[in-house]
């Protein structure tokens, strides 16, 4: 019999081959997808970090002449800001590649390896398992370009200069000790500084070194940047020898390595190399403690602190109001600024400084200067050279303002008169406590310079039988905004500072509306006081109080000066103090940082303990306490 295909039963067998090959085609992807890696769903939580299981070539490895090396894990992982949390010590020049593919992960250096030189390569921060993101802590593998492996250590901490607390985000440097300055080469070491404010510099050569800290702006390595922080040692330190563990516990899956000539066999689980050089059983706890015991390292302590910027800038000029010019500093001028006013002619400023001298405010004193859409100025002051030598320095500025539209009556001159902007006043408080302590001195600051002060419109009166009490008004050189009332506070009253409208006004006319600041004194019972009995103090020293542990802000302090070995701090509110003792060398009554240029390290500052390690004051009203400080005891 014989058969015929149709044109109709080709287009048919055709039509289904085209079904065969699409179904095909979507087994094939599908496939494809199934054998992506994904992450299992269901079961418990994974909390176990990633374990590394072995490296190629093995970790201690001498003479490596490679650019590769892979490290194999127990489980799928992945990197995660790799670049950001990988540390390599020496530092590299050229980034350190990584390449991960499901439970392995290859690293690639594209830098030129130094001869001779250990390195250490820290990925604990670094990679992470792909189920649920734990890092692999403890993950160090190390090598060597040379015939033996470095067994140096170096380890500290990092600490603010003046707070003592620990500084966290700063990278600690080692150099070589015949460097002429630290930050000037690449480091021979580095490590990054813990949370806690420790850090541990492992593999370093059994050397002298210099040793730094810095707050890296621009992760350069070096100290280039104003906003940057530095911490460095007067002296060279000396890397002791890490100490040697023997395996005690075997096992058939050790892993063999090789430390500087000599073959260990490291057994179990946890006994794959880890950054504190753990071994079998022993964790990184135990080691650190039994090393500090045993092998006597030393602690370097590093106190970081900023510059006062040794390149005097004029950061902002403006002119934010229609009488009111700011000049603001990088540091403090040296000397006076002096403006000249170039037009309009006749405008005439008066000069405020900041308290720490970096701000400089001119407010106009006559309607020439605020009418003006534009003033032309010349600013003389001083500079710094490079040689970080004071020169003159004069500024051309012009600076505009907008004149806004004020529906009050102008006068004359153009003058705003009473019925517009009022001038207002407050009560500055030195401290937390709003009572008034016998001895202080009332400051009364307005928004604008006084131009004019009406004395018979201030008045202290009496809350309980409105008589009124005598008092002085004082104004203050360099302060054209305050206003001191003292007097002989009587005391356990309450009574009201009255300011009468128009007793005071600007130089733009504006007057005050009429003001009324309660106030209160307590009887001296109230309060405690402090007497302290000075031991071995430098000469001059700053006491210094405060109330808060962590922030350690000052609220009160006492000046002591040169010879004196007794000081008193009075009427303080019941409560919780803190003491800290600053080495005021250049006798300025303030802390002063230090200079990394001239080598000066920042003024030291030590933190009161009694014997039995309490720091905390605490004080009880009606009570005063007898404080002996010995200055040779207390914490550096």
């Amino acid at each position: 019999m014989e058969y015929y295909i149709t044109f109709a039963d080709m287009v048919l067998r055709v039509v289904r081959l085209s079904y065969a090959l699409v179904a095909l085609l979507l087994c094939a992807l599908l496939s494809v997808r199934c054998a992506r890696v994904m992450t299992p769903e269901g079961g418990p939580k994974d909390e176990n970090p990633p374990r590394l299981v072995r490296t190629k070539p093995e970790p201690f490895t001498v003479n490596f002449t490679g650019s590769d090396v892979r490290l194999f894990f127990d489980e799928t992982v992945t990197t995660k800001e790799f670049q950001k949390f990988v540390e390599v010590s020496p530092p590299l020049k050229y980034p350190l590649i990584p390449t991960d593919r499901g439970k392995s992960l290859a690293l690639r250096f594209t830098d030129t390896l130094l001869p001779n030189t250990t390195y250490r390569v820290d990925l604990s921060q670094a990679i992470v398992d792909l189920s649920e993101g734990n890092k692999a802590m403890d993950c160090v593998y190390v090598f060597s370009t040379g015939g033996r492996i470095d067994s140096g250590l170096v380890v500290g901490a990092v600490r603010d200069a003046f707070t003592h607390n620990p500084v966290d985000n700063a990278t600690v440097q080692l150099y070589v000790a015949d460097a002429q300055k630290e930050l000037d080469d690449f480091p021979a070491a580095a490590a990054r500084v813990k949370a806690d404010g420790t850090f541990r510099l492992e593999n370093v050569r059994e050397n002298a070194f210099r040793v730094a800290a810095l707050v890296d702006a621009n992760a350069n390595k070096k100290y280039d940047l104003p906003s940057e922080r530095i911490a460095f040692l007067d002296t060279a330190v000396l890397a002791l020898r890490m100490p040697r563990f023997v395996d005690t516990l075997g096992g058939s899956d050790s892993v063999k390595l090789s430390r500087g000539g000599v073959t260990e066999r490291l057994g179990g689980r946890d006994s794959v190399f880890a950054a504190e050089g753990a071994v079998a059983g022993m964790g990184s706890d135990t080691i650190r403690k039994e090393y500090k015991e045993q092998n006597g390292a030393a602690r370097v302590v590093l106190n970081m602190f900023s510059e006062e910027s040794s390149t005097q800038t004029l950061l902002k000029r403006e002119r934010p109001t229609a009488g009111m010019v700011q000049f603001v500093y990088s540091s403090p001028p040296s000397g006076r600024v002096q403006v000249e006013v170039v037009a309009p002619v006749g405008a005439n400023f008066i000069e405020e400084h900041s308290k720490r001298g970096d701000t400089v405010l001119l407010w106009a004193q006559n309607p020439i200067a605020w009418d003006a859409d534009t003033l032309f100025l010349l600013v003389r002051s001083f500079r710094n050279d490079s040689l970080n030598v004071p020169r003159p320095w004069v500024d051309t500025v012009r600076l505009g303002y907008r004149q806004k539209k004020l529906g009050e009556k102008q006068t004359e001159k153009g003058v705003a008169d009473t019925g517009g902007e009022r001038l207002k006043l407050e009560i500055l408080r030195a401290e937390r406590s709003s009572a008034i302590k016998p001895g202080d001195t009332l400051v009364i600051r307005a928004q604008q310079p006084y131009a004019s002060v009406d004395r018979a419109k201030f008045r202290l009166i009496s809350s309980a039988d409105t008589s009124e009490y005598p008092f002085t008004l004082v104004q203050f050189e360099g302060r054209p905004r305050d206003l001191g009332i003292t007097t002989h506070w009587p005391i356990d009253s309450s009574f009201i500072m009255v300011v009468d409208s128009g007793a005071v006004r600007s130089f733009g006319n504006n007057a005050n509306d009429s003001t009324a600041f309660p106030l209160r004194t307590y009887r001296p019972s109230n309060y405690s006081a402090l007497h302290f009995t000075l031991v071995n103090v430098p000469d001059p020293c700053i006491l210094q109080l405060y109330t808060d542990a962590k922030e350690r802000k000052t609220v009160r302090q006492v000046v002591v000066p040169r010879g004196e070995t007794k000081a008193s701090i009075m009427y303080l509110d019941p409560g919780t103090y803190y003491l800290r003792v600053v080495d005021d060398r250049n006798g300025d009554g303030r802390w002063t940082t230090g200079d990394f240029a001239r080598r000066r390290q920042p003024e030291a500052v030590r933190y009161y303990t009694t014997e039995r390690g309490e720091s905390e004051i605490k004080t009880r009203a009606n009570w005063e306490y007898d404080i002996s400080v010995d200055y040779s005891k207390l914490e550096e």
